[in-house]
């Protein structure tokens, strides 16, 4: 039986700089995303212009709050190559 999705998490993903390509991030998080939640569904990724040509990566995902939140998975993000930080940007529950 599949996880109940009863979270909706945004997590925000910097690249280190304006080098990196913030597409193959959105890719990479996405993997990430299945190799650790694999009953979590990636709503959305959405890549936000910050400043000076650096943009953001932002990605929705409903996930289980049993399967143990979002802390693994920003733990990854955050251990990705180019990724100068990831955290929660928003949450709640669904």
């Amino acid at each position: 039986m599949a996880a109940k999705l009863d979270l909706i998490v945004v997590f925000k993903i910097m690249p280190e700089d304006a080098e990196v390509d913030v597409k193959a991030l959105g890719q990479t998080a996405l993997d990430t995303v299945k190799k650790i939640q694999p009953d979590a569904k990636v709503q959305n990724i959405e890549f936000k212009p910050v400043a000076f040509g650096l943009k953001s990566v932002e990605v929705t995902i409903l996930m289980s709050d049993a399967a143990g939140g979002p802390d693994a998975i920003e733990e990854a993000f955050n251990g990705l190559p180019g990724v100068g930080s990831a955290s929660v940007a928003e949450m709640g529950r669904i």
